[in-house]
């Protein structure tokens, strides 16, 4: 899988049974809201708002990092066969951040590089916006999205593409690696992930002058 960072200005199926998705937030139904109370200014430059695929260290450390944030929301979408995604966002004293990265361990499946296959996934977001500066900290609201996408590869042309709800992926696949981009709520992110015959694993980001996300997706092949 290939890393890389940016700031980025750029129904359903059945799922699976054994795919879950977990979040340290309170879920009712697929999307919550939430708002940390403010009196102050709106902060809007987009140099405030940032994201990036995780680098430092495994997956894991994100948990570390969301302890030293704040209005942090830790989440996470797997499947017990291929593996998982986790990601954050979170605010420090000046920007709204947010990461995503696939677990370290998953095994999506040998490599495919003809044809086309269909993959039902269980997806999850989640973002910040309305940011506002009060005093040396930041607010903002918390939107968590989930929710169940199909996801079509055609391997032959080297692409993954599915919508559901606010979501719109746009993968490309290079052997087992997937990027590309994604869109959500018409904010354009980044995509990276793994993809092979049992399934399929992305995680995403995004980022404008107001709001800031990141999520991911895991499915098996059908």
């Amino acid at each position: 899988m290939k890393l890389m960072s940016s700031v980025v200005m750029a129904g359903a199926l059945a799922l699976s049974a054994c795919a879950t998705t977990t979040s340290t937030g309170t879920t009712t139904g697929t999307t919550t809201t939430g708002t940390t109370a403010g009196t102050t200014t709106a902060v809007t430059a987009s140099s405030a708002f940032t994201s990036s695929f995780w680098t430092r260290g495994s997956p894991s450390d994100l948990a570390i990092e969301a302890a030293a944030l704040n209005n942090a929301e830790l989440a996470s979408v797997a499947d017990p066969a291929i593996g998982g995604v986790t990601f954050l966002v979170g605010t420090d004293s000046d920007s709204a951040l947010g990461y995503a990265a696939v677990n370290f361990g998953s095994a999506p499946g040998t490599t495919v590089t003809t044809g086309g296959a269909t993959y039902d996934a269980s997806y999850r977001v989640v973002q910040l916006s309305n940011v506002k500066k009060s005093g040396s900290t930041l607010t903002a609201d918390t939107l968590i999205d989930s929710g169940l996408i199909t996801l079509t590869a055609d391997f032959d042309a080297g692409t993954l593409t599915g919508s559901s709800g606010d979501l719109d992926v746009a993968g490309l696949i290079l052997v087992n690696d997937l990027n590309g981009a994604v869109s959500f709520r018409s904010v354009a992110g980044a995509l990276d992930g793994e993809i092979g015959a049992d399934g399929v694993l992305g995680a995403f980001h995004g980022s404008t002058g107001g709001t800031v996300y990141a999520g991911g997706f895991a499915g098996q092949d059908r």
